[in-house]
């Protein structure tokens, strides 16, 4: 500003490029009340890139539509499709689907053609909302070659709602393109999408074909595979991917990919490969977090040593992470896990000690017994 105060002083005006590049500038640095200023205070004429910057660089998308609104008025500079992409990204941003649409309409009629982006914002908004009959109508009709955050958006979409013939048949479309290669994204969407069904034969394939490709998977990707064999049980998979993980210097497990683990064996009950695995974490320099302490509390209480499950919740405290109520209702909970309901009222002390409400220990204690009063009745008919 002061470089500018000094052009004026010196009886040089500033020219559009100067405004543009000192707009620009402040919307950087989030000084969004300077740049707006300095569009205010132009002397000069305003481009289509001195809206465009302003339009971009509001955080408040109603300012941001105040001033394409300028635009339009504005008979000498009309909005290009950076413009409308931007508004369109403005109002996907705020959920607002049929105000994106129109834009997209209005864009056509002035003759602006939507470029990859514009789809894909589009495109991705439509699977988000569930609406795949439209996303696929206006994937099709593209006019614009797809890039690979559309063809990774349609894949997405199609696994999302179980349909992956037609997932396959937009791989293959993507395949056959010579402009546009699957990517690790698209990897990682198709491992999670045949995770999730219980397709582990597609898993390994895709491992292969990412590695045939030269296309290193990632720890998303590993740890995805990981909650897949988790889920199926298949905990010798599970370990022999971490174990690849192990071996990769660019790509270690993280807090998720134990987490994963932990929770799958916690849940089989195998208290010593919870440990072990807690081991590894910190040997990694991987605290753990709330969920993974949760879960070797759950398998304490589980293996019946409620006592641990207790000092667990100091040792959790001692490292930062803040237990919370599914921690207390674990600990209150365990005594009935392990079939001794006489035992919970021992413990309730140490829980509204460590930090859970009266009322809400109660609550906890009263259903546990209804459920195992309804159980014993139904025994004994």
């Amino acid at each position: 500003m002061k470089c500018m105060s000094e052009m004026k002083k010196q009886g040089c005006e500033p020219d559009m490029f100067t405004y543009n590049a000192l707009i620009h500038g402040f919307f950087n640095k989030g000084d969004t009340k300077s740049a707006q200023k300095v569009f205010d205070e132009m002397t000069c004429k305003r481009d289509i890139i001195t809206y465009n910057t302003v339009i971009h660089g509001f955080c408040n998308f109603d300012t941001a539509r105040q001033v394409s609104g300028r635009i339009r008025e504005n008979k000498d500079c009309l909005p290009d499709t950076v413009t409308y992409t931007t508004l369109i990204d403005g109002y996907y941003k705020k959920g607002e689907l049929m105000e994106a649409m129109k834009c997209m309409s209005e864009m056509e009629k002035q003759g602006c053609e939507p470029n990859q982006i514009s789809y894909s914002i589009l495109i991705h908004c439509l699977c988000k909302k569930g609406d795949i009959k439209n996303a696929q109508k206006m994937f099709n009709e593209m006019i614009c070659e797809p890039n690979v955050i559309t063809y990774n958006t349609m894949i997405h979409g199609f696994f999302k709602i179980g349909d992956f013939d037609s997932a396959r048949s937009v791989l293959v479309r993507m395949t056959e393109s010579r402009d546009c290669l699957p990517d690790r994204i698209t990897c990682t969407i198709l491992i999670d999408g045949y995770c999730k069904k219980g397709k582990l034969e597609e898993v390994m394939k895709c491992m292969y074909e990412m590695e045939k490709h030269c296309c290193e998977p990632n720890v998303i990707t590993y740890s995805t595979m990981i909650h897949g064999f988790c889920r199926k049980g298949d905990f010798d998979s599970a370990r022999r991917v971490l174990g690849r993980m192990r071996e990769s210097k660019d790509c270690l497990p993280d807090l998720v990919t134990y987490t994963t683990l932990i929770d799958g064996y916690c849940k089989k009950g195998e208290l010593e490969k919870v440990m072990k695995c807690m081991g590894e974490m910190e040997k990694l320099g991987c605290e753990p977090n709330l969920f993974s302490c949760n879960a070797l509390i759950h398998a304490l209480c589980l293996s019946g040593h409620i006592g641990e499950a207790k000092e667990m919740v100091t040792k959790m405290r001692l490292h930062g992470v803040e237990d919370d109520i599914v921690t207390h209702m674990t600990i209150l909970k365990g005594p009935y896990i392990e079939g001794r309901p006489d035992a919970a009222a021992k413990h309730l002390k140490d829980i509204v000690n460590l930090g859970m409400k009266p009322e809400v220990a109660y609550v906890v204690i009263f259903n546990e017994y209804s459920k195992l009063r309804n159980q014993m009745e139904r025994f004994s008919f």
